[in-house]
């Protein structure tokens, strides 16, 4: 009977977020969002592949993509479901492991367990735009630095918001550096300013006791 009520919870859960996932939040709309990386060409050496990708505005649907110099891959930006970009050694590249239609399981264990892939940044993004902004869709352009063994660094070269002609509404160079774990040195600072603060404030404490 327990196990009866507990899946009955979840089916009525899993119904309820497909149905006000489409729902938009007030003075929301829906834009699109695709990234690229604009010089793989430049390490002829490696395939490059993003994992986990939700290709689905839906139900859910994993695949892990190839990633080719220059062409925009769309996310829905849906479930939090932000995809890493990882290279892999042409030498050690199997395309059958990676096919579209393998199971999520099986490509979770392979980027898990398989030591070939080089990790860098994951892909944040957002499907949502304040109603009234000018623009509908958003491409991030992102560009490999460098390559070693197990690191891979990728900088967010420039993003390029349009409106729904086509047309260019702002375009702006990044600052973001990726590294293996998905931070950014943007990151590193928003964490490292409260630890700062306390260590000031501590210091400050230490010292007027001293002094008394």
């Amino acid at each position: 009977m327990c196990r009866k009520v507990i899946f009955s919870i979840l089916f009525a859960a899993a119904i309820t977020n497909l149905v006000f996932s489409d729902i938009l939040p007030e003075n929301k709309k829906k834009i699109s969002f695709s990234f690229e990386v604009i010089n793989i060409d430049s390490f002829g050496d490696y395939i490059f592949l993003a994992y986990p990708v939700n290709i689905s505005d839906g139900a859910i649907f994993i695949v892990c993509l190839t990633i080719s110099s220059g062409e925009p891959i769309y996310l829905p930006c849906k479930y939090d479901l932000p995809p890493r970009i990882y290279a892999i050694k042409k030498d050690f590249y199997n395309p059958d492991d990676y096919k579209y239609g393998i199971d999520r399981k099986k490509l979770d264990s392979l980027f898990a367990n398989n030591k070939n892939h080089i990790p860098s940044i994951r892909i944040s993004c957002s499907g949502l735009a304040d109603k009234n902004a000018s623009y509908n869709t958003v491409l991030d352009s992102y560009k490999i630095e460098s390559i070693t063994a197990d690191t891979m660094i990728i900088i967010l070269d420039k993003t390029v918001k349009k409106d729904k002609n086509g047309n260019i509404i702002d375009e702006f160079k990044g600052d973001v550096v990726g590294i293996p774990g998905g931070k950014s040195f943007t990151n590193y600072i928003y964490y490292a300013i409260p630890f700062a603060a306390i260590i000031l404030i501590v210091t400050i404490v230490v010292i007027r006791k001293m002094k008394k």
